[in-house]
């Protein structure tokens, strides 16, 4: 499990696809949930997701997210092919094309498709996304997490800020980017918090999130994190220091809290 959810960090938060993960899964809901007045294309779709291909799942997902907003009704169905990170190689001998692609798309997943599909669905999906932190599986909850950054939406800053106590490590990794992505100054604090969170890659984000937030009062926390035990985060914190002050005086504490003293 370890090593799964090590490669999940790089898939969910920087939408890296590694080789050799495949779990494969259905929506979590009953096929017999659909609603009985949803369009006959959006039906078909969502039915897509129900498919033992999981070419056809990926397929279906790409469809709904051209949709847009019709495809509303597909939300929770959308959600519930999280888990699936069934990997799609491209061969020569069997190339697919997905709807919305001018070209084969070699590494993709079912549940990257469902992402894409409800970051173009926006700001309807933002309750069931909010819920979806509240779900037994990491999986999910990180999913939710890294969608939620995408839209541009003020209901989304406090569940996130929430998310970054997460018992998950994914959860408040993909947290601590999507606040950085949304830049709300409500996020500051809570992230100079997280620069001591016991996962160093949730320190790391942290940092460059502060970074991208460019707001004054982490300076002084930005300074400590210099001496964080791990490079990356050392490195971050000195490039978010950077950028926040327009200054460049490397990973050196001392010289950070000098130049403090005197400006």
């Amino acid at each position: 499990m370890k090593g799964i959810k090590a490669v999940l960090v790089l898939l969910i938060a920087v939408h890296f696809m590694a080789p050799g993960l495949t779990c494969y899964a259905q929506p979590n809901i009953s096929k017999d949930n659909i609603p009985s007045d949803v369009p006959a294309n959006v039906r078909e779709k969502i039915e897509g997701l129900y498919s033992l291909d999981p070419i056809k799942q990926a397929e279906a997902g790409a469809h709904l997210g051209l949709m847009g907003h019709r495809a509303v009704p597909a939300i929770p169905f959308l959600i519930g092919i999280f888990d699936d990170d069934t990997l799609l190689i491209e061969e020569p001998a069997g190339s697919f094309r997905l709807p919305g692609y001018h070209t084969e798309v070699p590494n993709t997943t079912p549940s990257s498709q469902a992402v894409k599909a409800l970051i173009k669905i926006g700001k309807p999906a933002v309750g069931p996304l909010v819920a979806s932190l509240r779900s037994e599986g990491w999986i999910i909850r990180a999913f939710a997490a890294a969608v939620l950054g995408k839209i541009e939406d003020p209901r989304v800053v406090k569940p996130l800020i929430l998310a970054l106590k997460d018992e998950d490590g994914v959860v408040r990794i993909n947290a601590t980017i999507a606040l950085g992505g949304i830049r709300d100054s409500r996020s500051v604090k809570p992230l100079i918090a997280a620069l001591r969170d016991e996962q160093w890659r949730v320190r790391m984000y942290a940092a460059r999130s502060l970074g991208a937030l460019v707001d004054t009062g982490a300076v002084d926390p930005l300074i400590d994190a210099l001496n964080d035990k791990v490079p990356r985060v050392a490195a971050a914190a000195a490039e978010a220091l950077k950028r926040i002050t327009g200054e460049d005086l490397g990973l050196d504490p001392e010289k950070w809290r000098r130049w403090r003293e005197e400006s």
